[in-house]
């Protein structure tokens, strides 16, 4: 008897195409891509594709609630979009984490792992280290000089600084698994 949370029960739910399931060539075409990589690069591309997913769910639509007006960003429309991007977050993992584990079995970690990641989080933090300067720049010269950043339509306010610091945050995190993946690429 078949347990409802099977997986394969999943993929097998009457939706064809052609001859073959569609949903089986879906895995079949991952299985092909994930066959040149190992499991720490396809949870690096997993954890890429996440970050990417929430930020172009997040980012637009917060910065259309603070441009319309400083209320609304304050407001339950902010607070609705911030619950709806965590719930979108874990189930976006959740799934990519099912896909990864189906695709690949982790290994341990060896040196080389520790070193890309040591690499990858030298580079993300600098990154991360020159946005917050820029960020802080922006903040001080705004305060100094708030007609000129008002003639170039800035926002400056406490809420947009905070947007911008936590898009820095994802800029970094983007950083630093693109140059994980670029030194497994490579080799070395």
């Amino acid at each position: 008897m078949s347990n409802i949370f099977d997986i394969a029960d999943l993929f097998d739910y009457n939706l064809t195409y052609g001859s073959e399931k569609l949903p089986m060539k879906i895995i079949d075409k991952l299985k092909n891509f994930s066959d040149e990589l190992t499991a720490r690069e396809l949870n690096l591309w997993a954890e890429l594709l996440g970050d990417i997913i929430v930020a172009l769910y997040y980012f637009p639509k917060a910065f259309r609630l603070i441009k319309k007006d400083e209320w609304a960003a304050n407001s339950g429309a902010m607070i609705g979009l911030i619950l709806g991007t965590i719930i979108l977050a874990i189930i976006v993992s959740i799934v990519l984490g099912i896909l990864v584990a189906i695709l690949k079995k982790s290994v341990k970690k060896d040196e080389r792992d520790y070193m890309f990641s040591a690499r990858g989080s030298m580079i993300a933090y600098t990154a991360l280290f020159v946005c917050v300067t820029l960020i802080i720049g922006l903040g001080i010269i705004a305060g100094f000089y708030h007609e000129i950043t008002a003639r170039l339509f800035l926002i400056t306010g406490p809420l947009f600084m905070s947007h911008l610091l936590m898009l820095a945050l994802m800029f970094s995190s983007t950083i630093k698994s693109v140059v994980q993946l670029f030194f497994y690429r490579r080799g070395y």
